[in-house]
């Protein structure tokens, strides 16, 4: 049977532009339901009181009915969380949640550089500057999910740096669960094992994981990261989030030193029912050190690269189409609109590609960074009629992977 308990410990009410929203965060694919005005008048109720009796009582005082008519009608509330039905409930499916998140307006998500520091050194990677840099403390980061979720924001993904390797990231994680967030996460996969994540995955499960991985064995991949043993610790992780079915997958860049062994590791991950999807653009520099582009892969590559992602495709990354996007390009992109970076110091941009003059995150209200999102929007973000490139790619990308 289901209590007030069980409802209240898992289940999350948000808003989602003009829609309330309920979701089951210990599930995997949470069946994501939409409440009608009854709905939300009993799902406040039941966010007023620990027990069911007391859930009841006040129900049938204020709105002058039988005890037994509340009973019957918080029961039946209840009942219908698990087995929806039209009259206060109904199940959302996932064209819909996708259609609704194409027409809402406002901030529904935000990439989060949970930290600089990372305990591989890929040679390739943009964010190496970050490390320099300060992490906001656990409550710091706290803070700014608080605000996030305040401002609308549904979904959040964990970044770095390598986002596991502090300290706190289980209870940076079970925070930003609490707070009714779906949580996706990129990482490289070397600590998921040792610090026993799979475990916390399992018990509040992600909408999904992207993990790095560079070749189909030690010798190609660790020779990218530069710490040897990474190779084996990131496999073994792989295995267990497919052993334990979180959701993931493999994300790969393209040089031209592994390009020769990618159909072997594409071979590899199908084999064990792993997706994998390849990528060739390299960015500079947060600090505008343009080192990365010299691993880049020239266009004597792209035909045998474009074979690579063939048929890839996984449920739990579909995003609106560009028909239910329709517009100019500048319509289309979601930068400092529905989507923000923040960085590990708590500046807040455009997207991850924007590093001009971050925004202080906590320092600024949620009206003021708006404003000034908007600001910075208009003044760099100028695509033109006829230009369909991203103005900060094509400064931050080398010329051959626009």
């Amino acid at each position: 049977m289901i209590t007030i308990g069980y409802i209240q410990r898992d289940y999350i009410h948000r808003k989602l532009g003009d829609l309330d929203i309920l979701f089951n965060i210990h599930e995997t694919n949470p069946q994501i339901y939409t409440l009608n005005n009854t709905g939300k008048v009993l799902w406040d109720y039941i966010q007023k009181f620990n027990k069911i009796s007391d859930v009841r009582r006040d129900f049938a005082k204020t709105y002058k009915i039988s005890i037994e008519q509340a009973t019957k009608d918080i029961d039946s509330f209840l009942k219908n969380i698990i087995h929806p039905s039209k009259q206060v409930s109904s199940r959302l499916s996932e064209n819909n949640i996708l259609q609704a998140l194409s027409k809402t307006t406002g901030l529904i998500k935000a990439s989060f550089e949970i930290t600089g520091k990372c305990n591989l050194n890929c040679i390739h990677c943009y964010a190496l500057p970050e490390r320099k840099k300060n992490d906001l403390t656990t409550e710091q980061i706290k803070s700014v999910i608080e605000k996030l979720a305040e401002m609308g924001v549904i979904y959040i993904n964990f970044t770095g740096g390598e986002c596991t390797s502090r300290a706190d990231f289980e209870e940076i994680y079970r925070f930003a669960k609490s707070k009714g967030m779906f949580i996706s996460l990129i990482t490289n996969g070397t600590l998921l094992v040792k610090k026993n994540f799979i475990k916390l995955f399992k018990e509040l499960p992600p909408a999904f994981i992207k993990i790095s991985l560079y070749g189909p064995d030690a010798q190609s991949h660790d020779s990218i990261t530069c710490i040897p043993g990474s190779f084996n610790a990131t496999s073994k992780s792989i295995n267990l989030l497919k052993k334990n079915n979180i959701n993931f997958y493999i994300a790969t860049l393209a040089f031209k030193g592994n390009f020769s062994k990618l159909k072997e590791l594409k071979n590899k991950a199908l084999k064990i029912g792993a997706p994998i999807k390849f990528y060739r653009r390299f960015i500079s520099r947060n600090d505008g050190d343009t080192l990365p582009f010299n691993n880049s892969i020239d266009k004597t590559y792209y035909k045998k690269f474009s074979k690579l992602n063939k048929n890839f495709s996984v449920n739990f990354l579909k995003k609106p189409t560009k028909s239910t996007l329709s517009g100019n390009r500048d319509h289309m992109c979601p930068a400092g609109k529905s989507e923000i970076n923040i960085n590990c110091e708590g500046k807040v941009y455009l997207c991850t590609l924007d590093r001009r003059n971050g925004v202080d995150f906590l320092a600024n209200s949620k009206e003021e960074i708006i404003i000034k999102l908007k600001e910075k929007r208009d003044k760099y973000l100028k695509f033109g009629s006829n230009n369909t490139n991203c103005p900060l790619l094509i400064n931050r990308s080398d010329n051959d992977s626009r």
